[in-house]
This record gives C-alpha cells, structure tokens and sequence, in this order.
C-alpha cells in the first residue's frame, strides 16, 4: 500500500473551516488518527468509523465525489484509501465484528482486495484460503474477480453510472477519473508484480495452464494496443479543447 502521508496544515485549516461546529471536532479526530504511524487493520477501521460519521452531516451524505476528494486532499491519505476505510466500518461496525475478519490472518492490504464480495462468509473464506496458500495481493485481487465477479464499482457497493450522454465537461471528468484508476493499478497492481514472478509464469507446466496463460498475453497485447490507439485520439482532442480554452482566456 502506498506510504501515508499527512496533507499541509493550510489545507486541513481551509477544509474545516467548512464544517459546521459539531463536526470540527470529528474532522479533528480524523487528522489526529492520520498522523499516527501505526496503520494496521484496527487504525482504518477507526479511520473509516469517523468518515462516516462525518459523512452523516454532509448534505448528499458524503457521495459526491467532490467532497471525498476535498477530504483526501485535507487529510493526505487518497481517495481510494478513504473510501475503502469507510466500506470497512459499514461492512463491520463493531470491534467484535472487526474481530471477525481479523481472525481470518489477513492484514488490510488483502482485506482490501475484497470488501467488494458481498457475501461476508464467502468474503472471510477467501481471505483465509489466502492467508493459508500465502497468495500475493495480486492473486487475491485475480481470485477476487474471478470468482465474484460483480458490476458494482469498488468497495462504495453503489452501482456505475452510465458513461454515455454526458456533456463535454462530463467527459472531461470521466476521463480524468478513468485514468487516473489506470495509473493506480498500474502502480498499485501491475508495477508491483516483479521479474521473477514474471519469468515464473513461463515455467508453467501443466499443458492446459500455458495455453490460457498464452491467450491472456494475447488478450493483453490486443487491449494495450487498443489503448494506444485511443490514448494518442484523446490526448490530440484534449491539446484542440485546451487550445480553445486557451485562447479564450
């Protein structure tokens, strides 16, 4: 997980200064606990328990996307990281039912990985076969997928909104926000597997596992180059749109 690091104190003054009275001391709370060092499942819990009670007195009830990127941006954990900790404190609301995934063995990284699983006795038994096969985080995020896979967005649980129809600032928006989560996981996910665990792919044996490994590279070299394509058609878009606004101003 990336290391945490607390936002300036200008930008935790200028947010609570938003907040109505009852909340500051909340928002306080919250501040004091990220700048604590020890961030083990019981601190996001803590942290995810206080963002909801946050999130209780903000008008929309903390969904926008605004406001959990304005928190992030006050507090200095990420987004991501936020609004995992919350699914934490709305999956298990009691320390004894914090108790319950913290028996299974596994640390945050790979708690993680699975609030999007509905189902908590199916949700406890992945993360014990994990524990006990001692899977990397990417194994479990594979296993996760595959085996619940699911059209809910992340660990919100809240469906995802259509993409189509959106006016050209939406898009903007949307693409923003689509790139930014491809940078993560190539940070987070595919950077983090390393040469060894690579070559190891190609030491497979078994006649059936080479083949669908060899049709995964294909699907993949398919897909990057689709993501080429796409990527040079957006960024000459984006250089006409910031001409334009440019030229405005």
């Amino acid at each position: 997980m990336p290391k945490i690091v607390s936002a300036p104190d200008t930008m935790r003054k200028q947010f609570r200064a938003t907040l109505p009275s009852p909340q500051r001391e909340v928002f306080d709370r919250l501040a004091a606990l990220v700048d604590h060092t020890d961030h083990d499942l019981v601190w996001y819990h803590q942290l995810g328990s206080l963002i909801l009670k946050l999130r209780a007195a903000v008008a929309d009830g903390g969904h926008g996307l605004g406001w959990v990127n304005a928190l992030a941006a006050a507090l200095g954990p990420g987004e991501s990281v936020l609004r995992k900790a919350a699914r934490l404190a709305e999956l298990y609301p009691s320390e004894k039912a914090l108790r319950a995934v913290a028996a299974t063995g596994a640390d945050w990284t790979k708690v993680s990985l699975v609030l999007a699983v509905r189902d908590r006795t199916a949700r406890h038994a992945l993360l014990r076969e994990a524990t006990r096969r001692g899977w990397s985080p990417q194994q479990l995020r594979f296993e996760a997928q595959s085996r619940y896979p699911t059209n809910r967005r992340g660990v919100g649980g809240r469906p995802r909104k259509p993409t189509r129809g959106l006016d050209p600032e939406g898009v903007l928006r949307e693409l923003g926000r689509l790139t930014e989560r491809w940078v993560e996981f190539h940070g987070e996910v595919f950077g983090e597997v390393g040469p060894e665990e690579w070559v190891g792919l190609g030491r497979a044996t078994d006649p059936g596992r080479r083949a669908a490994l060899r049709a995964l590279v294909s699907a993949a070299e398919v897909s990057l180059r689709d993501l080429e394509r796409a990527v040079r058609a957006a960024r000459a878009t984006v250089r006409q749109v910031g001409r334009a606004v440019g030229a405005r101003g």
